[in-house]
Parts: structure tokens; C-alpha cells; sequence
């Protein structure tokens, strides 16, 4: 193509791109993309699961009759149990208090935001055995609780020994534990 001068509205028509002819597309053959990796990733895949079934079902070590003898024991049916209503309450609580906490990080109030952000890092921070053995032993920490004017006399108290029991302490421990993730799931979405 030669070089020229003009400035490009005055090119004469053959030099300007011009759009493609229209064709039919009734004769074009559409073909689907083919993904030969992704068929051999998931025969790859469907054979290692296979396998592993295979070993839990066939290898004798596991002793399946010994373990149907021992998950079906009454004690652990009982801890089944326990553990079920742990993990209830302590998402239903937690997830109340974390759309709470995730309410306060959002707020226009700094003094919220800071309290909910070092609720969530320390809650997020401790380890959760921690947490619930301070529950725990929150009697031999505290021996009492007063409810009074803050740093005046107070009007009425309580002994803490039995306010918190091993379930309430559990539950107490893993709803507060949980809200510091659930305010940080609600939070970011």
C-alpha cells in the first residue's frame, strides 16, 4: 500500500476497511470446543476415588464390625447427641451476636467499630480450648458477680459457682468463639 499524505476521511473507498460481507450462517458447522485434559483429569480423579472406596470396603485393618460395635455403644450415641446440640447452639447464638458485631464494624461510631474490631481479633486470636476453659472455670476466677453502680457498691450479686455449667460454659465458649467468624462472614458479604 502506498504511503500518502492525505489525511484518512479523504482515502479513496478501496484503502478504508470496509465491514465483512454478510454471510449466511446456516452453513457454518458449529463445533463444541473439545477438553481432552479435563476428561482424562476427571477419569484420573473417578479412579483414585474408586481405589480408596475400594480399600475402605476390601482391607480387613479397618475392622468395620469392631467399629459398628463401638460407634453404636450407648456412651457415644450419647456424645453424638451432645455434640449436635453444641454445635446448634453455639452457630445459632454465635450468628446472632456476629450479624450484632458486623452491624457495629459497619457503623459511623468509631468507639463501635473499635470495640467490635478487638472483639473479632481477640476472639479470632485466642484458641478455642482456651476460651472454653476460661469459660469453665469462670467460678474459681470469679467467685461472685455484683450488679451495682460500676465501680460503686453494688445492690444485689450472685455466686458464680453454679451460674455456668460444663454444657452452658460449651456453649457460652463456642457462640462467642463463632460470632467473631460469623461477624466477619456477614461483614464481608
Amino acid at each position: 500500500m502506498p504511503l500518502t499524505t492525505d489525511p484518512p476521511a479523504e482515502r479513496t473507498a478501496p484503502e478504508r476497511a470496509a465491514p465483512a460481507p454478510a454471510e449466511d450462517p446456516a452453513p457454518l458447522k458449529v463445533v463444541p470446543v473439545r477438553h481432552p485434559w479435563r476428561w482424562a483429569a476427571v477419569a484420573v480423579t473417578a479412579v483414585l476415588i474408586a481405589q480408596f472406596v475400594h480399600g475402605l470396603v476390601t482391607n480387613p485393618a479397618w475392622e468395620w464390625e469392631v467399629f459398628a460395635q463401638f460407634f453404636t455403644a450407648e456412651t457415644v450415641l450419647r456424645a453424638v447427641w451432645v455434640t449436635l446440640q453444641l454445635t446448634v447452639y453455639g452457630t445459632a447464638l454465635g450468628f446472632v451476636l456476629g450479624v450484632v458485631l458486623a452491624f457495629m464494624r459497619l457503623s459511623a461510631s468509631p468507639f463501635l467499630r473499635w470495640v467490635a474490631f478487638g472483639y473479632v481479633w481477640a476472639f479470632r486470636s485466642i484458641p478455642l480450648i482456651v476460651q472454653l476453659l476460661f469459660w469453665f472455670n469462670l467460678a474459681y476466677l470469679y467467685k461472685r458477680l455484683d450488679f451495682g453502680i460500676p465501680f460503686g457498691p453494688g445492690f444485689f450479686h450472685f455466686d458464680t459457682m453454679g451460674l455456668v455449667g460444663a454444657m452452658g460454659a460449651a456453649v457460652l465458649g463456642l457462640a462467642l468463639h463463632q460470632a467473631a467468624y460469623a461477624a466477619e462472614i456477614v461483614r464481608g458479604g
